[in-house]
């Protein structure tokens, strides 16, 4: 069924004026389910539609079923629906102003009687006359303005000109519709709720509730702000293969949720389409009942002696075995005549008995079944009579009737997964260290100007301070919900509960696993391993700056997703295509956290930074050990591991750097890059995320310094091992920034684009081109109000929306965005300045096109090993407006990264 909504249009209805939503004329066949657009007669109704047909051919005749669906109309409307101009009922939207109504010929429950064929007739919907369409609007040019009626103490929208919302102090919120109110209120939140139209769809609605009370309608609370449907996490469904009420071998296919399909006894055959309708696979074996009679008798037996001679029965040892075979059974009918094998009873015991196969038509879809091998084996027995003399009396033996039934069994079986090992439930994805080149860059005239390496994170464009790339964490483990067709593998998220894994931060019950905020008193249940919206997405990501004197602008990034995951994996190739997982990237500004640290004793690797900064220490730390430098060390030519704070502590040299180089010939000496390193590596000495100690297995600095805590990753360099254990100060938190963050497991590129006001540009947000400043607004929309609150977190200038920087394509959807008219980016390019002389990230051009290529695990078996994959991601990353940040990272501009790690299908 083709999904289709009716928008409410620009039109007023008058008496006259009747709207009929004409649909295309479907050619039904038996047993037939078509999916039709509605669109509008009347060009300027603007309405939209969807209906559905559904006609089969049975021996009683044609049964046929019509349903329409509407949406955003007007609310607690009856309106008229005709199948060729004749009237066959009403279909009434709810207060939302949508609706349903289902015709049948054989009409159920909540059905209205359909006495007319459908097949090649226009489907209509009627309006009433009299109902005018902008009731609610006081200017036909306007836009939807959040105005706070004190009286009421809430935000009313209101469709006014924009210098009518400017003037009353209001919140323009972009085009769209004012019923239900989607502005943002005092003490309430946007809760997603089931739509209530009982239509097959199971969409949501956007609706501004306490968060006690959309608790309590078991809603889903996605932050304050303005209500959009589009914001709200879209249902998980599945097809569920659903027998019709009056004719149960009719399999059919419907949207549902894994419980309701459950509850009305369905059988999922995971995520898809309906159309075509693949239930019609499935295939019914039913036992007849039989019944098997011992007729009585009567057995007489005179005073007689009787002597047995001695017997002996030796029953052979019997081995059957079925050899495995694969049989593929091309799309065939077959029918069984009814045939009776009758066996003549014989041998003092056996009663006659009949076996009566009916007769049976099989229609089988084209499917491969494979019988594994099995074998049976009756074990030789030996029965002994010994030779006995009995005298029995005159004696009368009676056997009862008696009557055995066996009951008619039918079962239902659904298409199958061809993976191997069996249908998985679970595909997990870890990742690990990364190692060799996963992508490049091209320039206009250089197809691969400069390699892009494995588990790095690239950011910015050519003005980037920051040397590149930032280390992925390894051991990041995240799990997606599988539902397998054939070796397609439908992935989605999964739920704190599904995943498992979590512990609670901080609190009385810190470091203790939990599943609500609730497990956790004082603290925060921290969901590590599952992929629905709230949940974390890999360990804390220190970003620190290596750059001569850069340590101040380091920050932490805390990645939590913000939609449930959703793509697709391939258990034949062990690809993985557009894992859509959505991210909210909370940046912490933290410099290095500890400056000078406890070497040796019971605290090691503990902060001992004392008042005055670098060099001095704090009274009474270190019990046992030595408080050192963990700040920076001098080049050549002074002497390797010679300890500073600041270039004057180097008087050779004059160069004090915040990394040192580990082996190799500059070992121990300062460094920015691996290039200062030859045949070693430059390490950091910046903490910009608390460390988790893997000695002590404490938390050094942050909120939770000296709790336990996990390490959620290895010793990858000296900013490493983080863990949620261990969270950032909260006070550094510039907000949180928005990452359309999509992964696979093939090659993605993204290539820039020259705007009038800048050359290539990858990512584009409305800045004042004189300046280099960009615009900020509530929800990042043109037409939003002007604000400066943190990014990206809700904000009380926009009524709990957030405010963020807007985004662009050209300098036309900036025309709106007053002093930021241009579209661009901070710098252009991307990763490396285009100098190769430069000390932080060198290289001979300005980019145009991103590449990164990532790698498909290979045939994965359920419940198998996990191989080795790689996934990729190309995104734009929006400015923080800290301008020590953006500076030095060089944003709003372009971001890569290439995952590498290993994938697992589970059970």
């Amino acid at each position: 069924m083709t999904s289709v909504r009716i928008k409410r249009g620009a039109v007023t209805f008058f008496a006259v004026v009747t709207v009929v939503l004409a649909a295309a004329r479907p050619e039904v066949r038996a047993a037939t389910r078509v999916g039709v657009e509605l669109s509008a007669a009347n060009a300027a109704a603007g309405g939209r539609g969807g209906a559905t047909v559904f006609a089969r051919r049975l021996h009683q005749g044609l049964d046929a079923a019509l349903t329409v669906v509407v949406r955003k109309l007007d609310s607690s409307t009856t309106y008229e629906v005709t199948v060729g101009g004749v009237r066959v009922g009403t279909l009434t939207t709810n207060a939302a102003g949508n609706g349903r109504a289902r015709f049948r010929t054989r009409p159920r429950a909540q059905d209205q009687f359909l006495g007319v064929d459908p097949r090649a007739k226009t489907i209509g919907v009627r309006a009433p006359a009299g109902v005018d369409e902008h009731r609610d609007r006081d200017d036909d040019d306007g836009v939807r303005c959040c105005v706070l009626d004190e009286d009421e103490n809430e935000n009313d929208c209101k469709f006014i000109s924009p210098d009518r919302c400017q003037a009353r102090n209001g919140m323009m919120i972009g085009a769209g519709s004012c019923d239900p109110n989607p502005c943002p209120q005092p003490g309430k939140t946007r809760c997603c709720l089931p739509e209530d139209d009982d239509d097959d769809e199971n969409e949501v609605e956007c609706r501004q509730r306490t968060p006690e009370g959309c608790q309590a309608k078991g809603g889903t609370d996605i932050g304050p702000g303005v209500c959009d449907d589009a914001a709200c996490p879209v249902p998980e469904l599945v097809r569920c293969c659903l027998p019709e009420d009056d004719d149960a071998n009719d399999i059919d296919c419907r949207q549902r949720t894994e419980e309701q399909c459950a509850a009305q006894g369905g059988m999922s055959i995971g995520a898809g389409s309906c159309d075509h309708n693949p239930c019609r696979g499935v295939t019914t074996t039913t036992t007849v009942a039989t019944t098997t009679t011992t007729e009585a008798t009567t057995t007489t037996t005179e005073a007689t002696t009787t002597t047995t001679e001695a017997t002996t029965t030796t029953t052979e040892a019997t081995t059957t075995t079925t050899e495995a075979t694969t049989t593929t059974t091309e799309a065939t009918t077959t029918t069984t005549e009814a045939t009776t094998t009758t066996t003549v009873a014989t041998t003092t015991t056996t009663v006659a008995s009949t076996t009566t196969t009916e007769a049976t038509t099989s229609t089988t879809v084209a499917t491969t079944t494979t019988t594994v091998a099995t074998t049976t084996t009756t074990e030789a027995t030996t029965t002994t009579t010994v030779a006995t003399t009995t005298t029995t009396e005159t004696t009368t033996s009676t056997t009862e009737t008696t009557t055995t039934t066996t009951t008619s069994t039918t079962t239902t079986t659904a298409p199958l997964c061809s993976c191997d090992g069996g249908a998985p439930t679970r595909v997990s994805f870890t990742t690990g260290v990364g190692s060799g080149t996963c992508g490049h860059l091209a320039s206009d005239t250089n197809p691969d100007f400069l390699s892009l390496n494995c588990g790095g994170l690239y950011f910015g464009g050519a003005g980037v301070g920051v040397p590149l790339p930032s280390t992925v964490p390894d051991q990041g483990m995240s799990f997606s919900k599988a539902a397998c067709m054939g070796t397609t593998v439908t992935l989605s998220g999964t739920s704190p509960t599904e995943a498992g894994g979590n512990r609670c931060s901080g609190g009385s019950n810190h470091h203790n696993a939990c599943t609500t905020a609730a497990d956790c008193p004082g603290g925060t249940c921290k969901f590590l391993q599952c992929t629905n919206a709230g949940c974390l997405f890999g360990p804390p990501l220190p970003i620190p700056n290596r750059s001569h004197q850069g340590a101040a602008t380091s920050s932490c990034v805390i990645n939590s997703i913000t939609a449930n995951a959703a793509g697709t994996a391939d258990c034949n190739t062990g690809s993985t295509t557009a894992l859509n997982v959505p991210l909210s990237s909370g940046i912490f500004l933290d410099a290095d956290l500890m400056p000078m640290r406890c070497s040796g004793g019971s605290t090691t690797g503990a902060n001992c930074t004392g008042s005055g900064g670098c060099g001095t220490v704090l009274a009474g730390s270190c019990p046992g050990g030595t408080c050192v430098n963990d700040t920076g060390r001098c080049r050549g030519p002074d002497a390797p591991g010679t300890a500073c704070c600041s270039d004057a502590d180097c008087p050779s040299s004059g160069t004090c750097e915040t990394a040192a180089c580990v082996g190799g010939a500059n070992a121990n000496l300062g460094c920015i890059t691996n290039a200062d390193c030859p045949s070693g590596s430059c390490s950091t000495f910046i903490q910009s995320c608390p460390i988790c100690d893997p000695t002590s297995s404490k938390c050094n600095a942050g909120p939770n310094d000296g709790l336990a805590c996990t390490p959620g990753d290895g010793a990858l360099g000296g900013e490493y091992p983080t863990s949620h254990d261990c969270p950032p100060p909260p006070a550094n938190n510039l907000g949180a920034l928005p990452i359309a963050f999509v992964l696979d497991s093939g090659t993605v590129s993204k290539t820039s684009v020259d705007l009038p006001d800048q050359a290539n540009v990858f990512c584009g947000f409305c800045k004042n081109k004189s300046l280099n400043t960009f615009a900020r607004r509530c929800n990042g929309l043109a037409s939003g109000a002007a604000c400066t609150c943190a990014v990206g977190v809700p904000c009380a200038a926009c009524s709990g929306a957030p405010c963020l920087p807007v985004a662009c394509t050209a300098n036309t959807d900036c025309a709106a965005v007053t002093g930021f008219v241009s579209c661009g980016q901070r710098t252009s390019g991307a990763f490396c300045s285009g100098d190769p002389t430069s000390a932080v990230n060198p290289c001979s051009d300005l980019a145009r096109t991103i590449v990164e290529t990532g790698a498909p695990a290979g045939a994965l078996t359920t419940g198998g090993p996990a191989k080795p994959a790689k996934l990729v991601s190309i995104f734009c990353i929006p400015l923080t407006f800290s301008s020590l940040v953006d500076s030095a990272a060089d944003l709003p501009g372009p971001g890569a990264v290439a995952l590498q790690g290993t994938t697992q299908a589970l059970p």
